[in-house]
């Protein structure tokens, strides 16, 4: 079985077990059948021992593999004491029979230095149990199924490292000289990678979906001039401190408008402010350097203006993304490809940088232009604004239909009339408006037709303080809506295309404190030409 069991050995040395089990050179070995290995603390007990005493120990058996146990106990009528295949000691690495009958000679220096005498019932064997053992038990069998299956693969058998029917069945056909094949590690696993930090981003924005139909759904709503908080929450989830992070962040100016952050750190399920802080300058600004400890998360807080008014079908963006952690990732600007050392940021496919969007709603006006309704609900019928150049399409039910607009807060004496831009549809509307009471006054009667059409607001007694909301009661014909706005009257030519230089970016009217500035504002608007982002 000299064969055989060498290839087990070499697939444990070699393969399951490299570096654990040393070859034993300085003991007097009885036989050449003798495998002379331990693990290293019992070959470290044993050298001890014998520098320590002087002299020749003789070993008559050290490590044994499982085909030499199966061998000794298949004929263990005249070995009384040989342990089932599987079972035995000599198979573990820690064992040693010393060919002393009387134990007189080593006995003494072997127990001082670990090692632990069996008994009479098998006066030649000690084990080692002193510090550091280690104990192999069930490699030898794993490594025997091993090199029984990468030579037999049509006839394979479980490698789980217990000998039973299976291992055993098997042993009784492999070859005592060795298998064709031996010891193969196959591809030696990669070296342990360095610790290295690993960072994950999350940015959103507090606030309420108040408007969920069409392209705003799913969006935080505001209106012009709300403050709003964002959150950006930076976290280390790899098993090395990042130190000297440093992160970008933009606002898509001129619809939201920084004006301050504060840097947060989490401990024990709580936020505090960390040491830094600003005021930014522009709508592009960074924030660190600052460390992040392994599994830390910190928070920049951004306190954001609602300056103006978005149109278009696009939601007006918050942008962040890790602009450097020296030694490990580079960013300069959001769009740029990051340098990634090594790979070894991961999160959102290795490129660092997340967005969120924040839809801003006017208080006075709504356009239609980016397929949404804009908070606006019918009492019967549908509203249809998915079209942006259809504008808001209102199709009534029986008897006509009351449209309600979302709600709302503003000036009344800032606003002394509204402007409805009709792209379809005639007969007689009424108009009325709710304060901070929530009462609808008495409506106003407007005759409709294609083109402009103002309503004279600031002539009703209770068009007063502070408004809420507005109620268009319409007749039983379809209308379609360009606009409706708070202000001064449309121009009647749909040609009057001068929408600040002609731009098609969203835009929105500049300063609503005067009458005359609101009814040049009204001049801005594109009547049918559609104005997208």
């Amino acid at each position: 079985m000299q064969g055989l069991s060498d290839q087990i050995l070499d697939e444990i040395a070699k393969c399951l077990k490299p570096g654990v089990l040393v070859k034993v050179s300085n003991p007097k070995i009885a036989d050449s059948s003798v495998h002379p290995y331990l693990v290293k603390a019992a070959y470290d007990a044993l050298v001890k021992s014998t520098t320590a005493k002087g002299g020749t120990i003789h070993v008559s058996s050290m490590f044994r593999s499982v085909a030499q146990q199966y061998f000794l106990f298949r004929r263990s009528a005249c070995y009384p004491a040989v342990a089932d295949p599987g079972t035995s000691n000599h198979e573990t690495g820690i064992a040693i029979d010393v060919s002393d009958p009387d134990n007189s000679t080593w006995k003494a220096t072997l127990e001082a230095n670990g090692f632990k005498w069996l008994g009479s019932f098998d006066r030649f064997h000690f084990d080692y149990v002193g510090a550091g053992s280690v104990n192999l038990r069930g490699q030898d069998v794993l490594a025997f199924q091993r090199l029984w299956n990468r030579n037999n693969p049509t006839d394979k058998i479980g490698e789980d490292g217990s000998w039973g029917p299976q291992t055993e069945a098997r042993m009784k056909k492999a070859p005592a000289g060795g298998f064709a094949i031996g010891a193969d590690c196959g591809t030696p696993p990669p070296p342990p990678a360095k610790p290295w930090p690993e960072l994950r981003l999350d940015v959103s924005v507090q606030g309420v979906d108040r408007i969920v139909d069409g392209a705003s759904a799913g969006t935080i709503d505001t209106l012009e001039g709300d403050d709003s908080l964002s959150t950006l929450v930076v976290e280390n989830s790899g098993d090395a401190a990042a130190k000297g992070v440093v992160v970008g962040l933009w606002t898509e100016s001129p619809f939201l408008l920084p004006s301050h952050w504060d840097l947060e750190v989490e401990a024990a399920g709580a936020w505090t402010k960390d040491a830094l802080a600003g005021d930014p300058t522009s709508d592009t600004f960074t924030v660190g350097p600052f460390d992040l400890a392994v599994g830390q998360k910190k928070r920049v807080r951004l306190q954001l203006k609602s300056a103006r008014y978005s149109l278009g079908p696009s939601t007006p963006s918050l942008r962040a993304w890790v602009k450097s952690v020296p030694g490990v990732y580079d960013k300069p600007e959001f769009g740029a490809k990051p340098t990634n050392v090594d790979g070894r940021q991961t999160w959102n496919s290795g490129d660092l940088r997340t967005e969120t969007g924040l839809d801003v709603f006017s208080r006075v006006r709504w356009s239609f232009d980016g397929a949404t309704a804009e908070g606006w609900t019918g009492s019967t019928g549908t509203l249809d604004a998915s079209a942006p150049t259809a504008g808001l399409v209102v199709t009534p039910g029986a008897g006509g239909v009351t449209l309600l607009g979302p709600t709302t807060s503003f000036g009344a004496e800032s606003y002394p009339s509204l402007a409805l831009k009709v792209l379809a549809g005639s007969g007689t509307a009424r108009v009325s408006f709710a304060g901070a009471g929530g009462a609808f006054s008495d409506p106003i009667s407007v005759e409709l037709a294609p083109g402009a059409v103002s309503v004279d607001l600031a002539g009703s007694p209770a068009y007063r303080g502070t408004i809420t909301q507005l109620r268009i009661e319409l007749p039983a014909t379809k209308v379609a809506f360009d606009d409706i706005r708070l202000g001064g009257a449309i121009p009647p030519s749909s040609e009057d295309a001068t929408a600040e230089g002609g731009c098609g970016c969203r835009f929105a009217g500049r300063d609503r404190g005067s009458d005359a500035a609101v009814a040049a504002f009204g001049a801005l608007l594109l009547l049918v030409t559609r104005r997208r982002r």
